[in-house]
């Protein structure tokens, strides 16, 4: 048997007793080991056609599957249908959403199915119910609790970092952030930092002090920007004073999973990680990740 956490969430019709039913549908198939108070949250992401969406009813599941990774997620994509939704438009209004979060500490990344959901570090709309419930979870990619994942949420400061090595297309995606959300731009902290060859650890290391350093941030999320150049100008970060406070609030890879760079920043320790999201090749889809991200943060 597999201990899932499993994310709800509806803001259409009923959305009380559509979630209520949900979880009785769910009880099923699956045993229902704890289930969080629904909890209210803004609708996240861009919608076209769609000025302004209902707040969202949203909350956690902790069940216990027979099923493998792939039946379970049918069970949930079936258990939406029951309830009118339909996959039309992302991020759109819906009678009723169900996520399969985390499979015991199992990692699937194919076309149908990606566990743990790739952006549920970042969303305060699951971790905060998911705390209720399963504060003691482990997720396999980082190891960090469910608990520690909430808490930077709370904790470290109000920015987060845009890696890539093509400059170009991180300035686009900035700039398309800054005309929806509402932060200011802190300037390139060292456009010589090298993703190339820099290892990963020294690379938070040392935008945590210059940040720090900075000592100063306004109301709403700040955006950096990090690429090109030779290694020799990357400090030796090995000895720096760490303060979790001064972390990225989340990291936000534009590149393929499988880069160089990638692959060795999903392979930092634990404790020198941050929650950190690889958006989509397609520019159009990872801007509209990032912006999800950024929003589903507050």
């Amino acid at each position: 048997m597999a201990e899932c956490l499993v994310g709800v969430g509806s803001n259409l019709g009923n959305s009380r007793e559509i979630l209520d039913n949900a979880v009785k549908h769910l009880a099923k198939t699956f045993r229902i080991l704890a289930v969080s108070e629904w909890f209210g949250y803004p609708a996240i992401g861009p919608v076209e056609g769609e000025q302004h969406q209902p707040d969202f009813l949203n909350g956690v599941l902790v069940i216990e599957s027979s099923l493998s990774p792939q039946e379970t997620a049918n069970i949930l994509h079936e258990t939406e249908k029951l309830a009118g939704r339909q996959r039309v438009v992302r991020w759109s209004s819906r009678t009723l959403d169900v996520d399969l979060l985390l499979f015991d500490d199992t990692i699937i990344r194919t076309e149908t199915l990606q566990v743990p959901h790739p952006r549920m570090m970042s969303r305060r709309f699951v971790l905060e119910p998911a705390c209720q419930v399963a504060a003691d979870m482990l997720h396999p990619c980082n190891g960090w609790s469910i608990k520690q994942l909430f808490r930077h949420l709370d904790v470290v400061k109000p920015y987060f970092v845009v890696l890539s090595e093509d400059p170009a297309k991180s300035e686009r995606l900035l700039n398309r952030l800054h005309n929806e959300v509402d932060g200011e731009r802190i300037p390139n902290l060292d456009e010589e930092l090298s993703l190339a060859s820099a290892e990963p650890k020294q690379l938070i290391q040392y935008v945590a002090e210059k940040m720090a350093a900075l000592n100063s941030f306004p109301t709403g999320p700040w955006f950096g920007n990090f690429w090109i150049g030779e290694l020799s100008l990357l400090p030796n970060c090995s000895n720096l004073a760490w303060e979790e406070q001064w972390n990225p609030k989340l990291v936000l890879v534009n590149d393929r999973e499988s880069t160089e760079f990638a692959t060795r920043l999903k392979r930092v320790s634990p404790e020198l990680q941050v929650p950190t999201i690889f958006l989509s090749v397609d520019e159009e889809d990872a801007w509209q990740d990032a912006l999800g991200a950024v929003q589903g943060m507050s």
